[in-house]
């Protein structure tokens, strides 16, 4: 329940900041209050889904040969860094063995959660802005 706050309030507050600087310099009237107000809490909240499908593929391994040519290209590049050699097979299964070990089902959830929440707010924002209109 912690995460899911802290990750609600960290996008709200965002989407605000974001919404309060869009509608800036704008003559007041409640249809482009809402205009920004839905420009925030979309904008943010499609973030927040995007992180959370970052998150998602990331935890299947699908990065894994892009850190592991890094770390082979680092470790060849800078001179007495080099340790033993080890297959891309190998570093395949001591990452996966590290992702089994660490599952944080809670925090991919609460980003999951509050980016559509996010992104719905937004949207009821949209409709209320062309209601108006």
């Amino acid at each position: 329940m912690k995460k899911y706050l802290i990750q609600g309030g960290i996008g709200i507050g965002l989407s605000v900041l974001l919404a309060f600087w869009r509608f800036s310099g704008w003559e007041p009237c409640s249809a482009n209050f809402l205009r920004a107000a839905s420009d925030g809490f979309v904008v943010v909240g499609f973030l927040y889904l995007a992180v959370a499908a970052l998150r998602k593929v990331s935890s299947t391994g699908f990065f894994d040969i892009f850190s592991y040519g890094l770390r082979e290209g680092v470790e060849f590049l800078i001179p007495g860094m080099r340790k033993e050699a080890s297959s891309f097979y190998d570093y395949k299964e001591e990452k996966a063995e590290k992702r089994s070990q660490k599952e944080e089902r809670a925090g991919k959830r609460a980003i999951l959660f509050t980016g559509i929440s996010l992104f719905a707010l937004g949207v009821i924002f949209t409709g209320l802005y062309y209601a108006v209109l």
